[in-house]
């Protein structure tokens, strides 16, 4: 397959020819740059106007954040990060890389993962065995061992909860994160104490709605809906439910009709009143 760009008004930009073509992102001097890939999957940046910034000669080039930066691994395997002008900010040295969340991002080396910030330098230096992204609280998860348990630090590399859990979700924007014991999941505080004790098979991580999916219930009386920060049942469903809302409301499946087949009446009030 083959892409081309074409302008608001209709007028084509550049003629088919691109094998990839990522989103655009303001260059900050008036115009727009995008990751994209040639017919041989070779990778670079372009311009709004179709013509090379950075010429085709990467393995993958991602789309850029709100800081600017873009992932982008050389043909040699290694990662480094670009900015608006397609050339390099941070040289591609890593062994991995990930975007930016909160000013700091997951970097890897030989010895580890850790963290840098947007030039390159690391914040927290690269000891862990794996790490996840930064929460708007400032919290995210590490591994310091493999196979070992999760905790959490701050950004100063401080641990904040101790390592005891077997996996973890970020927190979300009221300080819960769910982690996992075993086979099933829990909600934990800022402080490492529990929410609701670990009873659910799936918990998936807080939303901007403070929501988050959860499947729990016994064998032969599963149920799946949305816990609240709190750990309340806000939402529950034993049919099809939707794991994301889109604009405040979540799709509810309820095609089968029969007892149990909906969503409770308190549950669907209280669903609709959630912001």
């Amino acid at each position: 397959m083959r892409y081309a760009l074409v302008g608001a008004d209709g007028r084509l930009v550049r003629a088919p020819g691109l094998g990839a073509v990522g989103p655009f992102h303001p260059d900050g001097h008036g115009g727009f740059v995008a990751p994209a890939a040639d017919q041989d999957g070779r990778y670079g940046y372009l311009d709004h106007r179709g013509a090379w910034l950075a010429e085709p000669e990467l393995r993958h080039t991602g789309p850029f954040q709100d800081d600017g930066l873009s992932r982008y691994q050389a043909q040699d395997g290694r990662w480094g990060y670009a900015g608006t002008d397609g050339a390099p900010v941070v040289p591609a040295g890593l062994t991995e890389a990930d975007v930016f969340r909160h000013g700091l991002a997951v970097a890897r080396t030989a010895d580890g993962a850790g963290f840098i910030d947007a030039s390159g330098r690391f914040v927290i230096p690269p000891r862990f065995a794996a790490a996840g992204r930064f929460a708007p609280n400032g919290l995210a998860a590490v591994r310091t061992v493999d196979g070992g348990p999760c905790g959490f630090v701050d950004r100063t590399g401080r641990t904040v909860v101790e390592p005891r859990f077997d996996g973890t979700r970020p927190f979300g924007p009221d300080g819960v994160a769910p982690v996992r014991m075993g086979d099933l999941w829990g909600p934990i505080d800022e402080r490492g104490t529990w929410v609701v004790e670990p009873s659910f098979p799936m918990l998936n991580a807080f939303d901007a709605n403070g929501l988050a999916y959860v499947l729990g219930g016994s064998v032969g009386d599963r149920f799946r809906g949305f816990l609240d920060a709190r750990g309340e049942l806000v939402i529950r469903a034993s049919d099809r439910l939707s794991q994301d809302f889109g604009c405040g409301l979540v799709r509810f499946d309820h095609r089968r009709r029969g007892p149990g087949r909906r969503l409770r009446r308190r549950e669907r009030t209280r669903a609709l009143r959630h912001p």
